[in-house]
């Protein structure tokens, strides 16, 4: 499933961001306060609430965690992402912000 879109069209209605461009599938960028931002999204699910982080060289991560209850969407910075498996409780202490979307397989 491609993020990009999804995801892009949150910054925008939601966020009020502006000026999206969908960069691949999995990214895109757009306007908001601070100048352009890119996104990387990463739609996956938890295994013993370990979540894959992938590689990436956008400012921010979107993870959308298909298996988790409550928010399952959190938005990291690279800075304070590594790539390999990181367990919730780091998640939770680098999250920028959280929310929750609908999914059905």
């Amino acid at each position: 499933m491609s993020g990009s879109k999804i995801f892009g069209l949150i910054a925008v209605i939601e966020w009020g961001m502006s000026d999206l461009e969908l960069l691949t599938p999995y990214s895109f960028s757009a306007v908001g306060k601070y100048g352009r931002k890119s996104f990387m999204t990463h739609i996956t699910e938890h295994k013993d609430f370990y979540v894959d982080i992938p590689e990436h060289t956008n400012d921010f991560l979107i993870l959308f965690i298909t298996n988790k209850h409550g928010d399952n969407c959190v938005i990291m910075s690279r800075k304070n992402t590594d790539p390999g498996p990181m367990h919730f409780k780091d998640i939770s202490t680098r999250i920028i912000n959280k929310f929750r979307l609908e999914y059905t397989k």
